[in-house]
């Protein structure tokens, strides 16, 4: 997760695994929204996979977060939810292209 202030970009951790609680996540993040933290970006992998996407960008929305989400565009009517429901102040979706130049863009083979 990418949470930044003017002028400041921390990145905590790996992206969300479908193993980490929303809740867990949360606990966190409000304290730091109270250190002046206010863009919480999700991304890495697949975020429309993970099941707690949106308790947790519910959580954060809540928490006074603006919201940005990184997708590959997997799955789109999940990302289409995502739009609607969350209404991010920033989606993304990122286009590699196909598997010969994916792997030249990331540089590995297989990625």
């Amino acid at each position: 997760m990418l949470l930044t202030t003017a002028g400041e970009i921390l990145t905590s951790g790996p992206a969300a695994s479908a193993g980490l609680d929303p809740a867990e996540i949360l606990a966190t993040t409000v304290g730091l929204r109270g250190h002046g933290y206010d863009l919480a970006s999700i991304s890495g992998g697949e975020p429309t996979v993970y099941a707690g996407l949106m308790p947790l960008c519910a959580g954060l929305a809540a928490q006074g977060y603006d919201l940005s989400i990184i997708s590959n565009g997997l799955l789109p009517d999940r990302v289409r939810r995502v739009a609607t429901e969350i209404r991010p102040r920033l989606l993304s979706i990122s286009f590699d292209g196909m598997e010969d130049r994916h792997d030249h863009i990331r540089r590995r083979k297989g990625s």
